[in-house]
């Protein structure tokens, strides 16, 4: 068999772990077996999982005796195979797998026929490999090279094919897209596999269950600590611990995951260790299928497992912590009388968990473990970001509607300590968000952020005959060498030292601040819809010997003033209506909380809207400069909203008037809503469709998702039974309702005529 070092094709009949190649093996080489048993051990990582019988075509062209050590080796191989299987049973194939195998090994061997074809003129023997072995056509003065392991790497069930040409070129047709349901991985390095399934986040099979998910669940007996005596800082305590080691302790591990590859690092050093290395074996392989392999994978997504299992014993205490927290508390506040308020009270809070319950299920079913258990800290996926349903509903739904349960539980418990509780907790998970989510989001998928034309940047940031040059926005970039910015501030002050030193009443700032909504709403609007229309702001400065640039600089002035005293003045309004409670009384807190709550979703819309149009839409650029293209976006938030000013853009307001709890404030709030809707109708609107015309989308993707998800689920309601008769008793009492509706307005229609007659 082994005959001066060398093995030839002609005098060797395969077994089926065997890669077979007309090539003479250096023996200097450290991966070339000399023998048929070290041949059999070089390639045992290749083996497939479910053996195959060897060529028909090179068993008749073998000699007898060739033939009796092939069938040694090929005893020897099935030896191995029962340890193997005996060692890991986990690892053994089932009929499912050797099917979805052979279709796998079928479509390689198609794409690699197909290649030869097209890359070798001519080679010295073609020979037919077993399925999880490469398939290598090499010349015959070339010398065979070693395989390398990373074109190996897979899962249990799949391999990588290579191809090596004649002239020595060796092609890797490493697997892409999916296949059979499975994601392809990619590792930092580059690496690809076949991601194994891994089980549900949450299974209700206990059957299934391995160690880490009775683990998981019995952070449940928590509940027994209600049996005891225990104070209510304890509950508090015991939750906040939970939670912070979630956002702090978590979120720690992820950002040293998203720099340095820590975790991953970690995971190769302990696997070294004989001992560490049988525990994360065991705590990897806890769950997984018989497509999953611990020695296969490579060690990102082995380190992911591990640090799977982590979070949901994690997440679990802290789910559990909160909810024996909100029981204690509910227990204590329980309503001696339910009235009305109460009881609306109770199915708001019910409704809230129920939307909570539907964002997570509904987000799982579009991410998936993989970004459920944050998987792209550790490897890629081949698969494209979506934003369908619940994500094209809010931004972030896990971290916004995701948690309404909070709020929601608070109703129940009607206890100002659960609200004021679980407010610090939500501030903890956004900040989470945005210290290390966000920043891994931006750095991990470049592809989201818009791409900048330089033309553009050129004519609107040129530092001789550019547009913009550090304008000031609301306070940023101030300069007080500007005569502007300076103006700006002397008024301001002069604003704060009237309101302090002076008596002046809160009918004078109501006034004031409707005064300064409507001229800029208004005021400004008119402008805008003027130099729309006839350029009547270009034109005026260029009659007094200006430019272009003069009119748009003095625009940017006169619209950054007057936004910022809007909201000064409004500001100083609500402090002069505000409301004479107690300071430490609980209506008094939550109305201060939850008004600077509405400003803050108002500052991140504006910023959000910012970082989305850039200085040129900010300022309304495209009513002014025609030599830069304007460009329609929906990304950002415009993704969710049309007009985020409109609508996000005026919580600030209702944020201002819930803090001084005067109804005058909510009228102005409203007021100051209602112009700035005229604005966007009769300016922003048709200026807009004046520009793009049909790419106007005509709904917000907010109100699009929405309306699918509806049309989805009355659509599985009318494909059953009990749904189909829900929607026509609903549809028949609506008809009824309209009809007394219409009879009592016809009714009372005619009672008027005729004491009018």
């Amino acid at each position: 068999l082994v005959e001066n070092d060398q093995l030839s094709v002609e005098d060797v009949s395969l077994s089926p772990a065997v890669v077979a190649t007309s090539a003479p093996l250096d023996t200097q080489n450290a991966n070339s077996p000399s023998s048929t048993d070290e041949l059999v051990a070089s390639f045992e990582e290749l083996r497939p999982a479910t053996p195959t019988e060897p060529s028909e075509e090179l068993l008749t062209t073998a000699s007898t005796t060739d033939e009796d050590a092939a069938e040694e080796a090929e005893e020897e191989y099935a030896d191995e195979e029962e340890d193997c299987a005996e060692d890991h049973p986990h690892e053994q194939v089932t009929d499912d797998q050797e099917e979805r195998q052979t279709e796998d090994m079928r479509v390689s061997e198609e794409t690699d026929r197909a290649a030869d074809d097209a890359t070798t003129s001519s080679t010295a023997d073609e020979v037919t490999s077993s399925p999880a072995t490469a398939s290598v056509a090499s010349s015959s003065s070339a010398a065979s090279p070693p395989l390398s392991p990373s074109l190996s790497t897979s899962s249990s069930s799949t391999a990588t094919t290579a191809t090596t040409t004649a002239t020595t070129q060796k092609k890797s047709a490493e697997p892409s897209g999916q296949a059979n349901g499975r994601m392809l991985g990619i590792t930092p390095s580059g690496d690809r596999f076949w991601v194994p399934k891994t089980k549900d986040a949450i299974s209700l099979n206990f059957r299934e269950w391995s160690l880490t998910d009775y683990l998981q669940y019995s952070t449940a007996l928590q509940v027994l600590l209600l049996a005891f005596d225990l104070p209510g800082w304890f509950f508090i305590v015991n939750f906040l611990f939970w939670r912070v080691c979630y956002n702090v302790g978590l979120g720690y591990l992820l950002h040293r995951q998203s720099h340095t590859r820590f975790l991953t690092s970690l995971f190769s050093s302990f696997k070294k260790r004989a001992p560490f290395n049988m525990y994360l074996r065991r705590m990897a392989s806890s769950g997984m299928g018989p497509d999953y392999s611990y020695d296969e994978v490579p060690d990102e997504f082995n380190a992911w497992l591990c640090y799977r299992v982590l979070v949901d014993f994690v997440l679990a205490n802290d789910v559990s912590a909160y909810v024996v927290f909100v029981l204690k508390y509910v227990v204590i506040d329980f309503p001696e009388e339910f009235s009305f308020l109460v009881i609306s009270g109770y199915l708001l809070g019910l409704f809230l968990c129920c939307v909570t319950l539907w964002a997570k299920m509904d987000a799982y079913r579009v991410v998936k473990d993989f970004a459920w258990y944050w998987g792209d800290f550790f490897f890629l996926v081949e698969v494209s970001l979506t934003f369908d349903r619940v994500f094209a509903l809010v931004p972030h739904p896990m971290y916004t509607i995701g948690y309404a349960f909070f709020y929601g539980a608070a109703l129940l418990a009607r206890s100002y300590t659960v609200l004021y509780v679980s407010l610090v907790a939500h501030l903890l998970q956004l900040i989470f968000l945005a210290a290390v989510e966000d920043p891994h989001i931006e750095k991990t998928y470049p592809e989201m952020a818009r791409e900048q034309d330089p033309k553009k940047q050129t004519i609107l940031y040129d530092k001789e005959h550019g547009y913009f040059r550090r304008d000031m926005i609301a306070f940023k970039n101030l300069d007080i060498f500007r005569s502007s910015d300076a103006f700006l501030i002397l008024f301001l002050i002069y604003q704060i030292v009237v309101y302090l030193f002076t008596d002046l009443g809160p009918w004078f700032y109501g006034i004031q601040a409707m005064v300064w909504r409507l001229s800029h709403s208004i005021g400004l609007g008119f402008i805008l819809h003027r130099q729309d229309n006839d350029q009547f702001w270009v034109k005026h400065f260029e009659t007094s010997g200006g430019t272009k640039k003069d009119a748009f600089r003095s625009w940017k002035r006169i619209y950054n003033f007057s936004q910022v005293f809007t909201w000064v003045t409004f500001g100083l309004c609500a402090l002069t209506l505000q409301q004479n409670d107690s300071f430490f009384s609980a209506s008094f807190v939550t109305r201060q909380i939850f008004g600077l709550l509405l400003i803050a979703l108002n500052v991140w819309s504006s910023v959000s809207t910012f970082e989305v149009l850039g200085d040129f839409g900010w300022f309304y650029g495209d009513f002014f400069i025609d030599e830069v293209p304007s460009t329609l976006y929906y990304t950002g938030i415009y993704r969710f909203l049309n007009n985020p000013d409109s609508v996000t853009g005026c919580a600030g307001l209702y944020g201002l008037a819930l803090m001084s709890g005067s109804s005058l404030m909510f009228g102005l709030a409203l007021t100051s809503q209602v112009c700035n809707w005229l604005f966007i109708y009769y300016v922003e609107r048709p200026h807009i469709r004046r520009l793009h015309g049909d790419k106007v989308r005509k709904s917000a993707g907010s109100l699009q998702a929405a309306r699918e998800i509806a049309s989805e689920a009355i659509t599985k309601l009318r494909s059953s039974d009990s749904g189909a008769k829900l929607l026509k008793r609903i549809e028949t009492t609506s008809q009824k309702v309209n009809q007394v509706i219409l009879e009592k307005t016809s009714t009372l229609r005619e009672q008027i005529l005729k004491k009018s007659n």
